[in-house]
Formats: C-alpha cells, structure tokens, sequence
C-alpha cells in the first residue's frame, strides 16, 4: 500500500469500512475470494456507497491474485497491506446441509495488520466500520483494529458482526466489542453464545436488556436465515420476515444481509425499512451467489448497449430487478441509457432515477 495516499473519500458518498480479514475460501467447487469484511465491502459496493476493505496478504503469487480478484470486483485494494513474512489466509469451507462450516488456517498475513499512516487518514473519514472477532484473534490486529475504532469520528456507525467462529474468541474479545459498538449484529447462535459466555443465560430478551444497560450499543440485530430478522432497540423490538429462498449457498448472505441494513441507514431509512431490505438482499445472495447480482446488471447492461447503443451514457438511469424470491425489487443505480424496456435477464431500465445515488458499472 502507498503510504502517501490520500484520503480515499472525495464525493459526497458515505464513507463505510469493512475492517479485518480478506482470504480465499477453499470450496468444494474451487478457490473463491472470501472473509467476511470483504464480502461486506463487496455489497456495500455494489449498493453504490463507497466501501473500503482494510486488510492483509502476503507477497506470493495466491496474494497477487487475491489482490487482482479484488481489483475486479470494484474493491479498492489501497489499503491491502502486503506481508513478507506471512502467507495469505485460507479458510478451507465445507457445506453440510447448505451451512458452512470452516476450517481456518492459522498465521496468516491478516493476523499481521498494522497501523500505519494510510489509516490514519482513513479513520477520521469514516462514515461506518464493520468489525468483528476473528481478525482479532491475534495481538497485533487486535490492536490495530481497536486504534482504527477508536480514531473514527464520534458520528461513525461501528458495526460489530461479531462472526463466532470455532475457538477464535474469548470473552474479553467480545466485552470490548461491545464497549465499541453501536450496533450489534448476530446470527441464531450467536446471542445466546454470548449469553452463556457471560453467564446471562440463553433468553433473548433478557440478553438484549443486560447489553443495552450496560454498553453504548444502540441497536441489536439477530438474523434468524429463512425466518428474517430480529432487530431490537432500547425502545422497541421487532420481527422482519423473511424472504422465502431456494438455498444454494449461504456463503456471505450475512455479509450482503449487514451491507444492506447499513447502507440503508446511512439512507435515512427507517429500521423496518432497513431491516427489510437486508433480508431480501440476503435471500437474494443464498439463492443466487455473491456474483449474481453483477452477472445480471452486466447482462442489462450489454443488451441495453446492444438495443439502444446511440443513447449510452446521455442519462442516469436505474435498474429495477426482480428478486425471483419475492414481489420486493432491487433498485441498482448506475449511469446508462435512456429508454425504458424490459430485456431478456427480466431487468427494466428506466429513465427517470426517483431517488439515492449514481453507482457507475
């Protein structure tokens, strides 16, 4: 990373962080780009905000092309410190029953991040951070992360996807999570892992009480797979239904669940609102794959270049894509034609942008 970058953030996007491990996730079907920051990095993207992944590789051949495959999904790699010393991480993942269940080497370059100068200027930046415990397994990224939470403006959203995984935390990596957050993201288990890691037992209600009385965390969401979420605050508490989904992989749903509840409120959107939108991306993600989304813009794209090639780039104009899960829609932004029609991926192109943000493709 260029030390002497400057701040990355020069439009009037919200600035959001995914801070923590980048690797490859070993699957049965191959090597694919994985951790959970950039998973969340990735959406994030691709929801038109500006979305930055801070990390750590190694110097090898599998770094460098971890790096390009980055590159390629529109994450900017600026802030990707490379390590000589240690190699790129690998998380070997196994499904059983369409859950994952992973095995995660040790050492790797990402246990290594350090603070630098980069950092410095990224920090104060930043409009939201998500954060969670397994790159804070060893002392120096723990360290790191912390001073990067800490350097945020008082304003920032920190966002604790705590992500439980094996024996990669303890209950002082958690406690402190929770002293730094303002929203707390868990799944199932998770909560009452917590519960039972502090000894206050395994009921929702009663875990959600103790945090709020005792840490700044504003909001907590429990995502519950096919049944939606559970989004409680000090006020109110609510359940969001699901979307109903074929599972095919449930690799980064959480991921794309958490870029879509964040974005929207950084929108100004409501929490039902958030919450709802976060559930259909997610459903989205599990019966599609992390790449779908972009395969299908890029689709409309082409055939909207193909149909109406002389009027490419006049307009802002937005995609509207059937979910194939539900009646609920996704709005996608980018910059692109001026016709409305439906193409042959079922995507309609409109003119007329109602509202929110360009996302250039």
């Amino acid at each position: 990373m260029d030390e002497n970058n400057e701040p990355a953030n020069t439009t009037t996007l919200p600035l959001i962080v995914g801070i923590g491990e980048v690797l490859w996730d070993i699957l049965p079907t191959g090597p694919r780009i994985g951790g959970a920051p950039a998973n969340f990095v990735f959406h994030v993207n691709q929801l038109g905000v500006d979305g930055h992944l801070v990390s750590r590789v190694g110097s090898g051949p599998e770094s460098e092309a971890l790096v390009l495959g980055l590159s390629a999904k529109k994450i900017d790699p600026r802030y990707i410190q490379v390590d000589t010393e240690h190699p790129v991480g690998r998380v070997h993942v196994t499904l059983k029953d369409s859950q994952p269940i992973y095995q995660i080497e040790e050492n790797a370059a990402w246990d290594y991040l350090t603070w630098d100068i980069g950092l410095s200027k990224l920090a104060p930046q930043t409009n939201a951070v998500s954060f969670g415990t397994l790159a804070q397994r060893s002392p120096q990224s723990r360290a790191t992360i912390r001073r990067f939470l800490d350097e945020t403006p008082a304003r920032c959203v920190r966002y604790f996807d705590v992500n439980l995984r094996l024996n990669y935390f303890n209950r002082e990596i958690v406690e402190d999570g929770l002293k730094r957050a303002s929203i707390l993201k868990v799944n199932e288990t998770e909560l009452a892992e917590i519960g039972n890691l502090f000894r206050w037992g395994s009921v929702t209600d009663r875990i959600a009480a103790v945090i709020f009385a005792n840490f700044p965390v504003e909001i907590i969401v429990q995502t519950l797979g096919s049944k939606g979420c559970f989004v409680m605050t000090r006020k109110e508490s609510f359940h969001q239904p699901g979307i109903p989904a074929q599972v095919i992989d449930t690799v980064g749903a959480g991921d794309a669940f958490s870029a879509g509840f964040l974005c929207k409120m950084l929108e100004g959107k409501s929490l039902r609102e958030a919450a709802a939108f976060a559930n259909e991306l997610g459903a989205f993600v599990t019966s599609h794959g992390r790449l779908s989304l972009t395969a299908l813009i890029r689709a409309t794209y082409a055939q909207a270049v193909k149909d109406n090639g002389p009027y490419l780039k006049s307009h802002e104009t937005y995609v509207l894509i059937p979910s194939h899960t539900s009646h609920v829609t996704h709005h996608i932004y980018f910059a692109g034609v001026n016709f409305n029609n439906t193409t042959p991926c079922g995507a309609t192109v409109m003119s007329n942008r109602p509202s929110g943000r360009t996302r250039f493709f």
